[in-house]
């Protein structure tokens, strides 16, 4: 929320940014809690892309993590996000079957799916 703040982005930046992670975390299995940090900064970039006419750049991302990430993880951790929406696009659940039967997981990857901008630019 820090950078958010600090960066004056658009009000809508953070909350997506936690959708993305809690959708993300809702569909793996596990997720190494000392790259936590990398998966939330990743989400962020995101949605920064996806809802701010001037992004945060990866560069400044990685500041704000004090350089405990480095910008070669966070685009392999945006690849990895990028091939669980392939992924998703394999399931062919409808959106009337997500909230039925514990269907959070084509939930989680339809969001992906969704926002069809290109994220390593």
């Amino acid at each position: 929320m820090q950078v958010c703040e600090e960066q004056q982005c658009e009000e809508e930046v953070f909350p997506l940014a936690v959708n993305l992670l809690d959708r993300f975390l809702a569909v793996s299995k596990e997720v190494n809690r000392n790259r936590l940090q990398l998966l939330a900064t990743a989400c962020m970039f995101i949605s920064s892309k996806l809802k701010e006419t001037c992004p945060l750049s990866s560069k400044m991302l990685v500041a704000y993590t004090d350089q405990s990430i480095t910008i070669q993880e966070l685009l392999v951790r945006l690849i990895l996000l990028q091939r669980l929406a392939l992924h998703a696009q394999r399931d062919q659940r409808s959106p009337s079957n997500w909230a039925v039967g514990g269907h959070e997981r084509a939930a989680g990857q339809q969001l992906f799916l969704q926002q069809q901008t290109p994220i390593l630019c």
